[in-house]
């Protein structure tokens, strides 16, 4: 398996990376407001594009909604959402 991620996108406070089995978020907060979130593809059931907003929604088996933001712009936001609906 490729240890390499498809495609990263990060700004001054956060940073999403996309794997082939995984996504991986940092949100930059210091040591103590610092948080790493790790959702395995395996376990994503749905993909969302909510409208009117910059982000996607990504739904996991547990029923847990995870709002993620990889760009001010529309462009990388819906480039995410086919590469992570590829991986599905």
């Amino acid at each position: 398996m490729n240890t390499e991620p498809l495609k990263v996108y990060k700004n001054a406070t956060w940073r999403v990376e996309l794997y082939e089995n995984r996504i991986e978020i940092v949100y930059r907060g210091g040591i103590l407001f610092g948080r790493h979130e790790t959702i395995p593809i395996r376990n994503i059931s749905d993909v969302k594009k909510p409208p009117l907003l910059n982000c996607v929604d990504i739904i996991t088996n547990d029923g847990k909604k995870h709002r993620v933001v990889v760009s001010a712009l529309p462009g990388p936001t819906e480039e995410f959402r086919q590469l992570l609906m590829s991986l599905l």
